[in-house]
């Protein structure tokens, strides 16, 4: 999940609270619960759909994104010394 919302933050894209689960692959109820601790430890953001105020956008938080792109470099870092 965090994957997806980091690509979306890249493009500058929101999620749906609901297409989430189903982008990452996971069950709903999961995607759900692990939104709403995303949530409420700050990583992720959220607002109502200004056009269909039922349905919540997700956004991964700025220093999320930025714990992410450090993540994925060091990986890239790791890989690159072991090839």
């Amino acid at each position: 999940m965090l994957l997806e919302l980091y690509a979306a933050h890249l493009e500058g894209r929101q999620f749906h609270q609901t297409r989430l689960g189903v982008a990452s692959g996971v069950p709903q109820t999961t995607a759900l619960r692990l939104t709403r601790k995303f949530l409420d430890t700050g990583i992720c953001g959220s607002r109502r759909d200004p056009t269909d105020k039922r349905l919540l956008l997700i956004e991964l938080s700025d220093s999320a994104a930025a714990r992410m792109s450090d993540y994925l470099q060091l990986g890239a870092g790791i890989e690159a010394l072991l090839s």
